[in-house]
């Protein structure tokens, strides 16, 4: 996690995670991965709710990628709870649209 982040940071690109998952829960992730991001708490799925991205009662993993505008440029919703982008997918996309 800390490499995307040092290569977000090189592109001018900044990153907030969204979690679902309790507050603690959520600390103790952030702390295991090395998350240096700020980290927005969503335990009501309020937000997940807002871009679409709910299974029921459950979050489900995606990234957006959102322009200075607020107009999402790129996204990626998983299929299910594993199924996340590589870093180097999101990178090319960041990439692409920064050209």
């Amino acid at each position: 996690m800390a490499k995307i982040q040092g290569e977000l940071a090189a592109r001018s690109v900044g990153i907030v995670g969204i979690s679902a998952d309790p507050p603690e829960d959520s600390k103790k992730f952030a702390a295991k991965l090395g998350i240096e991001f700020p980290l927005v708490q969503d335990v009501g799925l309020g937000i997940a709710r807002a871009y679409g991205v709910v299974d029921g009662e459950v979050a489900i993993p995606a990234v957006f990628v959102i322009s200075r505008e607020g107009v999402i440029v790129w996204q990626y919703i998983g299929e299910r709870s594993s199924d996340r982008p590589t870093s180097a997918l999101v990178l090319e996309q960041i990439d692409a649209l920064q050209r």
